[in-house]
């Protein structure tokens, strides 16, 4: 487990606004906050949402669903919303139950514009601290990347059927 600070937008924000954001703060993902929901989208979702001519973020369907922390998630799991690093174990054994197998990251936090997410290994958050600005694959249709880490020249991780490479976008 491990914890990382995200940008935060609204799901109103513009894709062009919200790639921005991204390119400004240096991550790779931000939380999108929907009333009480919250969803992470990478680099890759942003970019094919302006591929596709979406125009807002709330026209994003395929994010990752985040976790909103309860009180009565961390009654339950004995973990700290206020310093989630001086309870990692405890949230192993959040992520760990059954209930949450599915879940990735968890909302510990948040101001105006910064999400303090709880990640379920330290991968997601070394993917999600780097900066790639995204990239593109060659192949058709079009898609695009780091999830899964990728670089330049990589030939596509959905190979096959894919038959393209990596590129910066």
């Amino acid at each position: 487990m491990e914890a990382i600070d995200l940008p935060l937008i609204p799901s109103s924000t513009s894709v062009a606004d919200a790639l921005d954001v991204l390119e400004q703060k240096k991550r790779a993902g931000l939380i999108v906050e929907n009333g009480n929901e919250y969803t992470l989208l990478y680099w890759r979702h942003l970019l094919q949402a302006d591929h596709d001519q979406i125009r807002l973020v709330s026209g994003i369907n395929d994010g990752i669903p985040v976790h909103l922390l309860t009180h009565q998630d961390a009654i339950t799991h004995s973990i700290d919303l206020v310093r989630p690093l001086k309870s990692i174990a405890q949230y192993g054994g959040f992520f760990s139950h059954p209930s949450r197998e599915s879940l990735d990251f968890a909302l510990a936090g948040a101001t105006q514009d910064v999400a303090i997410v709880v990640t379920r290994s330290e991968a997601y958050k070394d993917l999600l601290a780097s900066s790639t600005g995204g990239f593109k694959c060659t192949g058709r249709p079009v898609h695009f990347f780091p999830d899964p880490t990728v670089k330049n020249g990589d030939r596509c991780p959905k190979y096959p059927p894919c038959r393209g490479y990596i590129m910066p976008r």
